[in-house]
């Protein structure tokens, strides 16, 4: 038989002050250096209080804090002294985050616990830099070119409790999207890559699992295209395909329903939309 729901009528109240300091330096050649450093917060949620999955929560579990430090530029790097259009304009950035007290579930007593208990799992440091770079090659007043990168490197490991060492669960190292739009006349054409890198499902880092609740996430790629034409001045007929290649992949693994196990991403997709602005 159930154990009866406990009842709480709890009311909390908190005032968190966090700071943040930021300097920004304009260039002679219009590109920008900016930097800042600043606290972070995050509250305990009430899915991590009372959670579906019924995995005990540890009574003295308190919230997540940390600080984040940007360093960057980013700026037109070529213009266009004919049409005084921007040719090349890119950002670049390095950041570091320390993230402690994080909320994680964590197997200190298999008699007691023996699916974990949720607490503060540790602390973890992260750190890496992000790009984005534009090309606008000047081809006709009608057609236009664009092709757009944007990706990140990213190093996350956990630094402070049971899983120091480990790589920090669904942080992958490399994510890029690369993009390339068409446009002539009331016709567009885009076409973007999507590609991530393998994770693992949990602070553990485990490998493999029986259940399929946990373990290696692989890296994948998808492919995507959309072409629109504009009707009238307000209307816009758009048609999409999504994971073009119709690539099997799964980016998420549930240890409750729909699960237990990996959820697949969706197959290709087709979506057709019409857009009527004011």
């Amino acid at each position: 038989q159930a154990e009866p729901p406990t009842m709480i009528n709890e009311t909390t109240f908190a005032s968190i002050p966090l700071f943040t300091v930021g300097v920004g330096y304009d260039l002679e050649t219009d590109l920008k250096l900016y930097a800042s450093i600043g606290q972070a917060y995050r509250p305990l949620f009430y899915a991590q209080q009372f959670p579906y999955d019924g995995i005990p929560v540890d009574s003295s579990i308190r919230p997540s804090h940390g600080y984040v430090a940007e360093l960057g530029i980013v700026g037109p790097l070529i213009h266009s002294e004919s049409t005084e259009r921007i040719l090349v304009d890119a950002s670049f950035s390095g950041f570091a985050m320390y993230y402690g007290d994080r909320v994680g579930i964590v197997k200190t007593d298999s008699v007691a616990y023996p699916q974990g208990i949720r607490t503060n799992a540790g602390a973890s440091f992260h750190y890496g830099a992000e790009l984005s770079l534009g090309l606008y090659p000047v081809i006709h007043d009608q057609v236009s070119l664009s092709f757009r990168l944007t990706g990140a490197y990213i190093h996350a490991d956990y630094v402070y409790g049971s899983a120091t060492g480990n790589r920090v669960e669904f942080a992958p190292r490399v994510v890029a999207r690369p993009t390339m739009v068409a446009t002539a006349g009331p016709v567009s054409v885009s076409f973007g890559v999507s590609y991530t890198s393998g994770v693992f499902s949990n602070a553990a880092n485990t490998e493999t699992d029986p259940s399929g609740q946990f373990g290696w996430i692989p890296e994948y790629t998808v492919l995507d295209a959309t072409v629109s034409y504009k009707l009238l001045t307000s209307t816009t007929i758009t048609a999409s395909v999504l994971n073009m290649a119709n690539t099997t992949y799964h980016t998420v693994r549930a240890n409750v329903y729909p699960g237990p196990g990996i959820l697949p991403g969706d197959g290709r997709t087709f979506m057709a939309t019409i857009t009527q602005g004011l």
